[in-house]
């Protein structure tokens, strides 16, 4: 069973290189793709990534126009991020 796990991850991981992403992004776009609209601070507590990794990883996202960073309505120290019409998640 474990070889058969690494095996998968090792092709999701190949898959992904295609994209320029690594696992934990596509992580983090599934969380977005299912809120349609998480703090970036939730989104890093949910996949437990720390603060500095989860903003390189938005960054990148935003680079790859995957997603989109806005600051919430109230409160500007909160970073909205939503998929943005280019990205086609399953």
């Amino acid at each position: 069973m474990y070889k058969v796990a690494m095996r998968f991850r090792s092709m999701l991981d190949e898959a992904l290189v295609k994209y320029n992403l690594v696992m934990p992004q596509l992580g983090v776009l599934r969380i977005v793709n299912e809120a349609g609209r998480v703090s970036q601070q939730d989104i890093g507590d949910f996949v437990v990534i720390d603060k500095a990794s989860m903003v390189k990883f938005i960054d990148q996202l935003e680079k790859l126009k995957l997603v989109s960073r806005k600051s919430h309505e109230t409160d500007r120290r909160i970073k909205l991020i939503s998929l943005t019409a280019s990205c086609h998640c399953p």
